[in-house]
C-alpha cells in the first residue's frame, strides 16, 4: 500500500474506534503492539519536551497526548493536521519501513515487463476494501 494513503485512511478508521485497541487508554497498549505509546511518546518529547527543537512552531498545551486517554479520542479531539501527524509517527514507528520498501519494490517491478503483460503489484485502499 503507499504509505501515505495509509496513514490518511488509518487516521479516519481509527479516529472511528473500530478497531479494540483504539478504545483503551495509551499507556496500556503493550509495547510494539501498533506502537501508539511510541509515537505519543515521540510526539509529546518533540512538541513539548525539554529539548523541543526552537524551530519547531509551539503547539498549544490542549495538543499534548495525555497517556490515559484512547486513541480514538486523541484523534477526535486534536485537529486534523495533528491527528494526521500521530497517526504517521504510529505507523513510522510501527510498519512503515516496510511499507515504504514495497512500494519501491513495486516501483522498480513494475519498470520491468511482466511476460504475461499483467502488471506487477496493485495499490489498494482500505476504504475501497471496507466499503465493499
Amino acid at each position: 500500500r503507499n504509505p501515505f494513503v495509509m496513514i490518511d485512511s488509518g487516521y479516519l478508521f481509527h479516529r472511528r474506534n473500530v478497531e479494540w485497541w483504539c478504545a483503551q487508554p495509551i499507556q496500556s497498549h503493550v509495547r510494539g503492539l501498533f506502537s501508539v505509546p511510541r509515537a505519543a511518546e515521540v510526539f509529546n518529547d518533540y512538541f513539548f519536551g525539554a529539548n523541543r527543537p526552537n524551530c519547531m512552531v509551539k503547539l498549544p498545551n490542549a495538543y499534548k497526548i495525555d497517556m490515559s486517554e484512547s486513541y480514538s479520542h486523541l484523534l477526535s479531539r486534536v485537529p486534523v493536521a495533528v491527528g494526521l501527524m500521530v497517526e504517521s509517527l504510529r505507523v513510522l514507528t510501527y510498519d512503515g519501513v516496510a511499507m515504504v520498501h514495497s512500494v519501491e519494490s513495486c516501483l522498480q517491478a513494475s519498470l520491468k515487463p511482466a511476460p504475461d503483460g499483467k502488471p506487477p503489484c496493485a495499490s489498494v485502499l482500505l476504504d475501497d476494501i471496507m466499503q465493499a
